[in-house]
């Protein structure tokens, strides 16, 4: 079986339009359907994204196994629930900027929650004291 029958599989499995899988690898759905069709073979940079995408192994997506488990069925990557518009909105954004980019954001997330759970955390203690 030629990869591009797989990766059709796959897509379709989890009911992911050519378009939106497209907006998840940075490609247009151009790109995605000559992957499919075999008129295009994807880099290994875009197979592992795929494998991440749907939590398969590249070994799977290669035909080189039947199992599609990255490793095993207790690894997180297989407790997966459906994300919401939102946060695949993120990840769209996210995976377009470059790695330094990605940590500066990281970073600046991290700062943001730390200091809302701060806030969050006076708040609770000034409405416990005024009620004691």
């Amino acid at each position: 079986m030629e990869i591009g029958y797989k990766l059709k599989e796959i897509r379709t499995s989890q009911n992911y339009t050519q378009k939106y899988l497209g907006d998840l690898l940075g490609v247009s759905a151009s790109i995605v359907s000559r992957y499919e069709s075999n008129v295009l073979e994807p880099n290994l940079d875009t197979l592992i994204m795929y494998s991440e995408i749907f939590s398969v192994s590249t070994d799977y997506i290669l035909g080189l196994r039947t199992n599609s488990l990255n490793s095993n069925e207790s690894s997180p990557a297989h407790q997966y629930r459906k994300l919401s518009e939102t946060e695949n909105d993120l990840l769209i954004y996210f995976s377009q900027l470059n790695k330094m980019d990605q940590q500066w954001i990281l970073g600046q997330i991290v700062d943001l929650i730390k200091e809302y759970d701060n806030v969050k955390k006076d708040s609770s203690d000034k409405e416990g004291k005024s009620t004691a």
